[in-house]
């Protein structure tokens, strides 16, 4: 037991001071009121009450960027502190200069301000608040790893100042750094786990989650990246289905907005105007309910299924490039699906399309919605797995993300159109994309968001903080995302302001249109809005600016009073549905 503990103790001690020599890193705003200092030739000492030795704090200093320092006062050392105001005795002695000529600067009110004002030193308190305003506060019952929540904290706190002019640079690098950093080691480990399988980041959002990865982990390997999207695999693989009901199913995910079978055809990719509807006595304005199944299915099958087939058969082509990993060591018959989440509908579809391999789905978290044994997707029979949650503990732990669905996946947003379709090109099967004028008037600032993300990762790597905090526990990696955006600050408002949130069918902005007099005098369109925004603290927070628990408040309607929206109580468990404009219809 004394040889271990010999041992131990020096090893430890070189951590810390290793550990200590890594995440320190230079205060902006003081370092460069200490190069203006130098430049004006003040003669500069520098005092810490700390239990390092003068060496240590030394090559801390060193490292970032401190020289031309006349001399260095150590507590440890020199054996009295600031604390009792014995070193500055000291350093007054030291130097011959009366105390009323020094002036000292430091960030502790009684050691730096009221102890060296006590003894007629000048003295000025820096205030700053290191936690960046609560990043890494426990929030909602989350409380994250102690150790890894002041790493990190530590380290935003070092290295925002480059960061806090523009709000999209700031939540770029204390928001979703973080979150993706989590993530990304995470799913590190789970393809360690799994033998070092294929990964597959899917368009669009797994295109910032791939940066990341190729960010931390270096490029090549067996990762690749996939122009897919719903749309496109629906309709690639809707020539399976055997009847109405399992093509509404693979298509249920993209129909909320469809009130009339004109509308459902230009889903499935048809023209509807070249679609005989009379044949069967209907037309393209016929209501979209469920009703003439048989009839809507003979048409289906009359004009999309060589449509379907081409699509399915161009799908299968551009997978097999990009999931031909067998010349890549170490590789397996399993492939990662990497997506932010949720219910994993493109998984499924990807399943199906993918019968060689074994699916693994990892996402942000995964929702239980659509969930039910006796869909045509069986979702419930895939390896899905939540960096925050399971499908099992959505109803509780996905709350956090589903009262600000529509902001999480705006902070993964990119540029690149749609896929709404494959076609053989001279190089082969090429994704056919849909722009989108919506994002591309937010190009510019998820450029930003995502170039500080992409600094956070790359300090994270510089300073190995891998193998000092392994892979950040999920709630760590979200409480920066907790404290700004589900507990909405101004910083949040500012940063969604400029944004809309748009799936093909809502065009909305995440604040609200009005002020709460206008709302008012128009409570339903007040009630509208709320209803269409799938960041529903973000649109309370904007209309009332007072600092009321709206997440808390969400909750309890959800869970206690059981309110849900139109659109949530249009899907049944088990049943199938279809939401057409202004009216739900269950089949």
């Amino acid at each position: 037991m004394d040889a271990r503990f010999s041992k131990a103790a020096p090893d430890l001690l070189g951590l810390e001071l290793d550990t200590e020599l890594r995440i320190c890193h230079a205060n902006l705003e003081a370092k460069a009121l200490y190069d203006e200092l130098l430049a004006m030739k003040k003669r500069i000492v520098i005092t810490s009450d700390m239990y390092l030795s003068s060496a240590e704090v030394g090559k801390i200093l060193a490292k970032c960027g401190y020289a031309g320092y006349e001399r260095l006062y150590v507590s440890s050392d020199v054996g009295m502190t600031k604390r009792s105001g014995r070193l500055f005795r000291r350093i007054a002695e030291d130097l011959d200069v009366a105390r009323e000529d020094i002036l000292h600067l430091g960030d502790h009110i009684l050691s730096d301000c009221l102890v060296p004002r006590g003894l007629g030193l000048h003295s000025f308190l820096y205030r700053r608040r290191l936690k960046q305003q609560g990043l890494f506060s426990s929030r909602y019952g989350y409380r994250g790893d102690p150790l890894t929540n002041d790493v990190l904290g530590a380290l935003i706190a070092n290295r925002i100042g480059a960061f806090d002019k523009d709000v999209r640079d700031w939540m770029g690098y204390a928001v979703l750094g973080p979150l993706l950093y989590g993530y990304i080691t995470w799913l590190y480990d789970m393809w360690n786990d799994e033998g070092r399988p294929g990964i597959l980041f899917l368009s669009r959002e797994g295109h910032i989650l791939m940066q990341a990865w190729n960010r931390l982990f270096g490029e090549g390997g067996p990762v690749r990246y996939a122009n897919v999207s719903r749309l496109a695999l629906c309709r690639a693989m809707a020539g399976r289905a055997e009847n109405y009901d399992q093509l509404f199913d693979i298509f249920s995910c993209l129909t909320s907005g469809c009130s009339t079978l004109g509308d459902y055809f230009g889903i499935l990719g048809i023209d509807s105007e070249s679609v005989a509807f009379d044949r069967v006595g209907l037309s393209g304005e016929s209501p979209f309910d469920g009703a003439k199944k048989e009839a809507v299915f003979s048409l289906v099958k009359q004009h999309c299924g060589e449509f379907f087939d081409s699509q399915h058969d161009l799908l299968a082509d551009y997978l097999q490039e990009r999931t031909s990993l067998e010349d890549t060591p170490g590789s397996t018959k399993s492939l990662f699906i990497c997506d932010i989440g949720w219910t994993g509908t493109m998984q499924a579809l990807l399943q199906k399309a993918l019968p060689s391999k074994k699916t693994i789905g990892a996402y942000l978290a995964v929702s239980d919605f659509q969930d039910a044994e006796t869909r045509t997707l069986k979702r419930r029979e895939l390896d899905r797995r939540g960096y925050w949650c399971n499908s099992d503990r959505w109803s509780s732990d996905g709350r956090a993300l589903r009262f600000t669905q529509s902001a999480i996946e705006t902070l993964f947003l990119n540029s690149e159109g749609t896929t709404t379709s494959y076609t053989h090109t001279a190089g082969g099967v090429a994704p056919v994309k849909e722009e989108s004028e919506h994002l591309a008037e937010t190009e510019k600032s998820v450029a930003r968001l995502h170039d500080a993300a992409l600094a956070f990762i790359g300090d994270c790597r510089s300073d190995n903080l891998q193998s000092l905090i392994g892979a950040p526990a999920c709630e760590t990696a979200l409480l920066p995302y907790l404290n700004t955006v589900v507990r909405p600050t101004a910083k949040a408002l500012e940063f969604y302001s400029h944004f809309l949130f748009v799936d093909g069918v809502k065009r909305i902005g995440f604040l609200p249109s009005h002020g709460l007099i206008y709302y008012l005098a128009h409570p339903a369109e007040a009630v509208r809005e709320l209803e269409l925004n799938n960041s529903k603290v973000l649109w309370l927070k904007g209309i009332l600016k007072l600092p009321f628990p709206y997440y808390r408040f969400l909750c309890f309607l959800t869970s206690c009073v059981g309110l849900k929206s139109r659109h949530a109580k249009s899907i049944g468990r088990g049943t199938t549905n279809v939401t057409g404009a202004g009216n739900t219809c269950r089949l």
